[in-house]
């Protein structure tokens, strides 16, 4: 097979440099004037530099250029994974994720698996760890973590890939790969709809600064509009952030305080939309205690990223599941294609959810690709 015109720049410049006629800190030729020279497009020699940055041949420096890099650097075959908890207990990160990473990154890369620990100054270390450390960084990051912006922001101007998964941070321009939260909500409200609610309730932790939170809250609404029904504060419950966290019995309290409350209104309840697995554990344990039938009384979706076996009565509650595998391979092949300097621009990528209904009326439905 004939040598791409690429390689061929990229190797010429490779050997410039391991023959020591290149020097280490010596700058290297702009895209332009590198087509210039080769006569080959600014794309072409575009990828021909990403290729030796991704090798550890060069670096690229912000206001400067690319630039021969540190003869001890090298290509080092590792990604690292950032993730803002490890918590194995709720099977995160999950196995189809990280199974789908690898495939997406290719056999020759290791991934180096990080936990921030909801630490925001450890995140800020690891983003800056693996600035020396690997060939560039796909994280779940904190959401609101002003203290890693910089960080995150001195990570891209090194030239090395950086790829969000579920959320990104604001003012950073990378790549990010989520789950389809507003296609998923309106195809839970459309179902609830259908089973003739009129007063649905939306539980779920206020993260005004997670895209994918209030992405969620607004598709609810937004389905609410679209079938006519009244949008208003009455059937919306927003917990503080940090019950997240909080000692469980805190939690539970505002939970059940919730759902009680939802009950016995004037116009009650007669379906819920949880936008996480935590709060729907919450609220099937007050429905027991607060003696509500599910479905008979109060028809309960939620968003599912937990085992099923670990929601007490899942086959009684409609569940929208994340395609785990199909984002980390979205991942890692815009990982691999950035890397590669087959692309240099940011980019959002959407996977489709499954919603599974409930045992009562078992199918599976998979969520449209919203717009992003």
């Amino acid at each position: 097979m004939a040598e791409a015109r690429w390689e061929a720049v990229a190797d010429s410049i490779r050997k410039e440099i391991e023959a020591g006629v290149l020097k280490e800190g010596e700058k290297l030729p702009s895209d332009e004037e590198l087509s210039k020279i080769w006569g080959v497009s600014r794309a072409t020699s575009h990828r021909a530099l990403h290729e030796l940055q991704r090798q550890g041949y060069v670096t690229r420096q912000r206001r400067w250029g690319t630039v021969v890099a540190s003869r001890q650097t090298s290509f080092k075959g590792v990604v690292g994974l950032i993730f803002d908890q490890l918590a194995p207990a709720a099977g995160f990160p999950q196995p189809e994720l990280l199974h789908g990473l690898q495939e997406g990154v290719g056999p020759e890369t290791n991934l180096l698996l990080c936990d921030s620990n909801l630490d925001v100054a450890r995140e800020a270390d690891f983003v800056r760890k693996m600035m020396h450390e690997s060939d560039g960084v796909i994280c779940f990051p904190m959401a609101g973590n002003p203290v890693s912006k910089s960080a995150f922001q001195e990570f891209l101007d090194s030239g090395k890939p950086l790829v969000f998964l579920d959320r990104r941070p604001s003012g950073i321009e990378a790549s990010l790969v989520e789950n389809d939260r507003a296609g998923a909500t309106a195809l839970a409200m459309d179902t609830l709809i259908q089973q003739g609610h009129k007063h649905i309730a939306y539980l779920g932790f206020y993260k005004p600064n997670v895209s994918a939170a209030m992405e969620s809250l607004e598709a609810y609404r937004s389905s609410l509009r679209v079938a006519g029904m009244q949008v208003e504060g009455l059937y919306e419950r927003h917990f503080p952030p940090e019950l997240e966290f909080a000692e469980y019995r805190l939690f539970m309290e505002s939970v059940r305080d919730a759902v009680f409350t939802l009950a016995n209104q004037a116009l009650p309840a007669t379906a819920l939309l949880c936008a996480q697995d935590m709060i729907a554990a919450g609220v099937l344990d007050a429905c027991e205690q607060l003696e509500i039938g599910i479905p008979g009384q109060l028809e309960v979706a939620t968003f599912n990223d937990w085992p099923a076996m670990m929601l007490r009565s899942s086959s009684k509650i409609h569940r929208i599941t994340s395609r785990h595998f199909d984002i980390g391979l979205a991942a890692g092949r815009r990982f691999r294609d950035l890397a590669a300097g087959l692309s240099s621009e940011s980019r959002d990528i959407r996977i489709p959810a499954n919603f599974f209904i409930a045992d009562y009326a078992t199918h599976r439905v998979e969520s449209p690709v919203s717009n992003p």
